[in-house]
């Protein structure tokens, strides 16, 4: 399931954060978390927005389909 897949990406991504961030100054990882977030909250509004667009044209589709 995506769950499952999810969780094997969450802990494989904590293991390569692990690995960076003893490289990194904790600075740094803030600066790379603020990014990772913004970046995944951009992706979800995209995400929205272009299922609101779906809706709305088939939506429209019908309004035109149907006669009045």
């Amino acid at each position: 399931t995506s769950n499952d897949k999810n969780e094997r990406h969450r802990i494989q991504l904590q293991e390569n954060m692990c690995k960076k961030r003893e490289s990194e100054t904790a600075e740094e990882h803030e600066r790379h978390l603020k990014r990772e977030r913004e970046s995944r909250r951009q992706k979800r509004t995209k995400c929205q927005l272009e299922n609101n667009n779906a809706q709305n044209q088939d939506t429209n589709s019908l309004h035109v389909e149907s006669p009045s």
